[in-house]
C-alpha cells in the first residue's frame, strides 16, 4: 500500500524538507523549471519508516505522491475489482482488500485498444499462464490486469468502461472477456468508431460481453449515457461505471505508468519486459525471479 508523507519545506534553495516528526532531509540543488510537477528526489528520512519519495509541488506543506512510492508486496486490489486478479490459485485473503498471501505479483498496465498490449497479452495469457500454473504455484505468484486508459485513443474510455461493468456484472468472466475484446480490439480503433454514436459503441461492446456469456443487457445498462440533465442540471452525468473508471485512473497515476504496455513486478516496473517477448523469453525471466 503506498504511504504518504506530509512535508513543509524549510529552505527552498537547498530543498531541505522537515516531516510531522522534526526528521530533515535533504536534497541536493536542482534545475527547476515547473515547480507545480515532481521536481526531486528525496534522500529517505533515517527513521526506519519512510520511503523514498519525490515531491509533488514546492507549495509550504505537501503530500508525496508518485515515483518511488514504496508499494507492499502484498499489492492492494479493491474488493469491487477482484475479477482482475487471474485466478491461479485458491484465494486465501488475509485481509479486506488484499490478495491471498502469496509472494510475489506480475502487474499488466493494459489498453483494451493498444496493438503492444493486444500482444503481450495474447502471448501472456495463452502460453505463459499455464506455465506459472504449472511450475510456479510453489511459491506462487499472482496477476492483476491494471486497466490503462490512454487518453490519445478516443474509444480507449469506452472499451475500459465496458472492462469495469463485467468486473460488476460477472467478475469471473472479466479475463474471459478481456481476451475477447484484444482479439476484436480493430473493431474499437479510431476509423471504425468514428462515425458511430457513443451509446451504439456501448451496444457492441455489451453484445461481445454476451458473447462470454456476461448478461449483455446488464452491461449496456450500466454503459449507456442518458440525454437529458440530472436532477441537478448536470450535463457531464457519466455512466453507472464512471466512479469505478475515475478510481482505476487516480490508483494508475499514483504508480507512474505512462506507456502501454507496462509490468509491475512486486511493485517495481520491470523495464525488461517487452511486449514482444516470447514464451521462453518469459519462461528465462521467471525462473530468475520467481523463487
Amino acid at each position: 500500500m503506498t504511504q504518504f508523507w506530509d512535508l513543509r519545506i524549510v529552505d527552498v534553495r537547498l530543498m531541505v524538507l522537515e516531516n510531522a516528526y522534526g526528521e530533515r532531509a535533504v536534497q541536493e540543488p536542482l534545475y527547476i523549471s515547473i515547480l507545480s510537477k515532481v521536481i526531486c528526489e528525496l534522500i529517505p528520512f533515517n527513521t526506519g519508516k519512510s520511503r523514498l519519495r519525490s515531491t509533488h509541488e514546492a507549495s509550504s506543506t505537501f503530500r508525496l505522491r508518485r515515483a518511488f512510492a514504496f508499494t507492499s508486496h502484498t499489492m492492494s486490489l479493491p474488493p469491487k475489482f477482484a475479477g482482475q486478479l487471474l485466478p491461479l490459485h485458491k484465494p486465501k485473503p488475509s485481509a479486506p482488500g488484499q490478495i491471498e498471501s502469496v509472494p510475489h505479483t506480475i502487474e499488466l498496465y493494459l489498453d483494451y485498444v493498444c496493438p503492444f498490449s493486444a500482444k503481450q497479452f495474447k502471448t501472456f495469457y495463452t502460453e505463459v499462464v499455464p506455465l506459472i500454473k504449472q511450475n510456479y504455484q510453489v511459491p506462487g505468484v499472482r496477476v492483476i490486469f491494471r486497466q490503462q486508459i490512454q487518453p490519445w485513443h478516443p474509444s480507449s474510455t469506452l472499451v475500459h468502461e465496458a472492462g469495469a461493468a463485467v468486473l460488476k456484472v460477472a467478475p469471473a468472466k472479466f479475463w474471459e472477456f478481456s481476451a475477447e475484446l484484444f482479439d476484436k480490439q480493430k473493431e474499437y480503433f479510431d476509423v471504425n468508431v468514428v462515425h458511430e454514436a457513443r451509446n451504439d459503441t456501448y451496444k457492441r461492446l455489451a453484445k461481445l460481453a454476451g458473447s462470454v456469456g456476461v448478461d449483455e443487457k446488464q452491461i449496456y445498462e450500466l454503459l449507456e449515457v442518458g440525454d437529458k440533465a440530472d436532477k441537478d442540471g448536470a450535463l457531464n452525468i457519466g455512466n453507472k461505471v464512471t466512479d469505478d473508471v475515475k478510481y482505476m485512473v487516480k490508483a494508475n497515476r499514483l504508480t507512474g505508468v505512462h506507456v502501454t504496455p507496462t509490468v509491475l513486478f512486486n511493485g517495481t516496473m520491470e523495464n525488461s519486459i517487452s511486449s514482444s517477448w516470447t514464451k521462453d523469453q518469459w519462461e528465462e525471466w521467471l525462473v530468475k525471479n520467481v523463487r
